[in-house]
This record gives structure tokens, sequence and C-alpha cells, in this order.
């Protein structure tokens, strides 16, 4: 909703908070995406259906980056110097519910704990691909190390 979208931009600037958005299942009008443009988000995140709601270039030029889920063909990522292509891991899939929370989950862990986009993308990929293991949303507990072995990483 565009009025709780603008009251939420306002507080977070206010409080010096990070901001990251989610377009999931949103109405997007244009006075939301200029409220997004002037905010301080630092991501933003959307499926390929829902990006096609936005200007992409309009909001990597204001240093927002632009988080776009592909679903099982991976993802890609949208920032000032380039766009990386994040394939996903080859998992046996049971449900594909919360994959999208668990790849959100894994990429803003990554961005907070300042790991390069390359990692982050793997990481957040490989959230999400676990997360489609088990049925339902809730079900599948992933742990770090988990996430870490599967993209090749032995350690935080």
């Amino acid at each position: 909703d565009g009025d709780v979208f603008e009251q939420c931009v306002e507080i977070a600037q206010r409080h010096r908070k990070k901001l990251f958005v989610s377009l999931h299942n949103s109405e997007v009008s244009e006075h939301d995406i200029d409220v997004l443009k002037n905010s301080n988000a630092e991501l933003l995140f959307a499926d390929n259906i829902e990006i096609k709601k936005v200007n992409v270039q309009d909001l990597v030029d204001k240093n927002i980056i632009v988080v776009v889920t592909k679903g099982k063909y991976g993802s890609v990522v949208y920032t000032k110097d380039c766009a990386y292509e994040c394939p996903t891991h080859d998992l046996k899939s049971k449900d594909s519910t919360g994959a999208g929370d668990a790849f959100a989950a894994g990429f803003v862990y990554g961005y907070l704990k300042d790991w390069n986009m390359e990692k982050i993308c793997k990481f957040a990929n490989a959230m999400g691909a676990l997360a489609t293991t088990a049925y339902g949303a809730r079900t599948r507990r992933i742990t770090l190390e988990e996430a870490l072995n599967l993209i090749g990483e032995n350690k935080c």
C-alpha cells in the first residue's frame, strides 16, 4: 500500500536504518517508485514478473541494488558496477514454497556481512535451493554451515 510504504520509508530515514524493499505481490504506482528512488533503500527484491513494473536503470542510478529472482533459473543482481548472473543449485526439489524468502534472507545475511557480490549471490541461491528440498515453508531448517558447504565455503 502506497501510504504504508511511504510511512515506512520516512521512519527508516528518520532513524537512519537500512531499508530493503520487496515488490512481492504489491501494486506499485508511479508515486511508489518515486518514493523508492528518493529513499535510503539499499536493496530491492522482485521476481522476473514484478520487475517489469520498474525501470531498473533508474534505481541502480540511485545506488539501489536490484535483485531479481527467476525461480529455478537463478537470479540476476544489478548494481552500479555490473549485472551478476547467479545460477541456482541443482538439488532434488520437492516444494518451492518459501524458496524466495530463504533466498532473500540469504542475500540480506551476506550483504550485512559485507561479503562480495559473487559470494552473496551464491549463498542466497544456496539458501533458496535448500529450502525446496522439503515440503512446506517452515519444515526445512537450513544451517549456515550447510549453505556454505553447498557453495564450496567451509567457514564464515
